[in-house]
């Protein structure tokens, strides 16, 4: 009888291990305890950005002083912990080192705006510009490949 129960026990773990999808598992530590605790340090330099630039741009100097003192520090925060998480799973993997580029773009984007401003050189607002594009690009990428992955292993990504 002992042989029994124990053997049923180790076909129900056997069949509770097949049940389970690795990568699901990984979408949602990568996405829930790796990627939400960030959102805001990006959201909050990108809304940063938006303040000093568009229909609210007002001068270069102040958009150099938010760049400079709040804009570039906050995003290069954000970067390094981006670049700090470590993903074990190949196929999320992929799509982070995409999040990395696409956010090291956009850092670099920040960065030559500042530049073009302090040399006062429209080439390299010209450079920035396209930075930029590129960085959101790669974000949208991102964004597309994440939300595949997850349709595909049947996670749900809320906002």
């Amino acid at each position: 009888m002992k042989k029994v129960i124990i053997g049923s026990l180790l076909l129900l773990l056997v069949l509770t291990g097949c049940g389970k999808d690795q990568v699901q598992e990984d979408l949602l530590t990568y996405m829930n305890k790796d990627i939400k605790p960030l959102a805001s340090l990006e959201e909050k330099a990108i809304k940063d950005y938006e303040s000093v630039t568009g229909s609210n741009y007002k001068d270069d100097e102040t958009l150099h002083e938010e760049l400079q003192d709040v804009i570039i520090p906050e995003y290069k925060e954000f970067v390094e912990k981006l670049e700090a998480i470590k993903v074990d799973n190949s196929e999320i993997s992929k799509i982070h080192e995409g999040y990395i580029k696409a956010a090291n773009e956009q850092q670099s984007g920040f960065v030559t705006i500042l530049d073009a401003i302090e040399k006062q050189d429209t080439g390299l607002i010209a450079q920035a510009n396209d930075k930029l594009a590129k960085g959101r690009e790669g974000m949208r990428k991102y964004q597309q490949d994440l939300n595949n992955l997850a349709k595909e292993h049947n996670v749900k990504i809320g906002e």
